[in-house]
């Protein structure tokens, strides 16, 4: 079974209202120490229920539902640019999972 280590997203977060919803966006660093058998996930907070989701201007589709799940690790650079497009508030709560060997 793979370890799992959550690195949480809170503040920074831009926010625009369009007539689609809530566009949130913001910009992190790619984690450090990644293996090649490593998987990267965007998990957006349990109230969060529909959204799509791109990531340095490629489209990720979800892995789960609810809660929503988006395994952006072939996306990731050394910056990176999350944009999250909702009709939720609650952004606060969105993580990062590490999955070490989780793409074993």
């Amino acid at each position: 079974m793979a370890r799992v280590h959550a690195i949480r997203l809170r503040g920074h977060w831009q926010v625009a209202r369009s007539a689609d919803g809530l566009q949130f966006s913001r910009s992190f660093g790619r984690p450090t120490g990644l293996t090649e058998f490593d998987a990267v996930l965007l998990a957006l907070p349990p109230n969060i229920t529909t959204a799509s989701l791109q990531i340095n201007g490629g489209l990720v589709l979800p892995i789960s539902s609810p809660p929503l799940h988006f395994d952006i690790t072939k996306h990731l650079r050394p910056r990176n640019e999350v944009v999250v497009l909702t009709d939720s508030e609650g952004i606060n709560e969105t993580r990062l999972e590490i999955h070490a060997g989780g793409r074993e």
